[in-house]
């Protein structure tokens, strides 16, 4: 079986930063704990959940992660500034997939920027219920509606499930609404695809910045390959902007 998985080559470490359901309607809070993680270059993979974030580095990194994120820890990072952008530093190329200029001649270090059109619920529940769940998830898992255009998510951590659906899979979940709580507004993805020479360790920390300053409170998830951003769905279209005219701007 472990022939048929792409398995890294690094050992990973997760910290856990709890904060509550109202960091996912608070702006800058993911870019203050990736910022000083990218200052030491530090590489890390970001996963939100419903309460708590998950920051994923290397085994041989985590100390040095540890000691970077003691000063927000013991900081009141709510009141502090956002750290500024400074079109003088180098960051990762972004591109739309239609946006033929910027793709032009040696685009092995742009990554391709796509907002998917799913309207995404995001939804909690006790680890718990998930035996009451089970004929659900089962079909969420193995018999999904429309698996060529779907984005479903599903984290479990601790006593807690964070599960992201689109409009479709919602559906599925529907008779168990009063056991679970769903966050009040509805969600677009950003997928960031790799460049062809992988996931730059710089992408959360920039897109994080970029997407604070303009006031847009996200919810990140890294994979091994792609990266996903989600925003609210009133903002998708300003943050999907946002983050080209950043790449545009620098290019210039």
């Amino acid at each position: 079986m472990l022939e048929q998985l792409q398995v890294s080559c690094q050992t990973w470490r997760a910290i856990e930063i709890f904060e509550g359901p109202q960091a996912l309607d608070q702006t800058g809070y993911i870019c203050r704990f990736s910022e000083p993680l990218a200052r030491q270059h530090v590489d890390l993979l970001y996963v939100s959940t419903y309460n708590t974030d998950l920051i994923l580095v290397s085994e041989e990194s985590v100390e040095r992660a540890v000691t970077a994120l003691q000063s927000v820890a013991m900081s009141s990072h709510s009141s502090s500034p956002i750290p500024h952008f400074s079109m003088n530093e180098p960051h990762p190329k972004f591109a739309l997939q239609d946006d033929e200029e910027m793709m032009q001649g040696d685009a092995t270090d742009t990554h391709v920027l796509a907002k998917l059109e799913n309207e995404l619920h995001l939804v909690n529940f006790s680890a718990s219920l998930v035996p009451k769940f089970t004929h659900a998830l089962l079909q969420l898992f193995l018999f999904p509606k429309d698996p060529q255009t779907r984005f479903f998510s599903y984290t479990c951590y601790g006593d807690q499930v964070t599960m992201i659906l689109d409009s479709t899979d919602m559906e599925s979940l529907r008779p168990h609404l009063d056991s679970v709580t769903q966050h009040d507004h509805l969600w677009n993805a950003i997928h960031i695809q790799a460049s062809a020479e992988g996931i730059d360790s710089s992408v959360v920390n920039f897109a994080a910045r970029v997407l604070a300053q303009n006031h847009i409170p996200i919810y990140y998830l890294s994979t091994m390959n792609d990266d996903f951003i989600l925003v609210p769905h009133d903002s998708s279209v300003a943050a999907l902007e946002s983050l080209q005219m950043i790449t545009l701007l620098n290019s210039r």
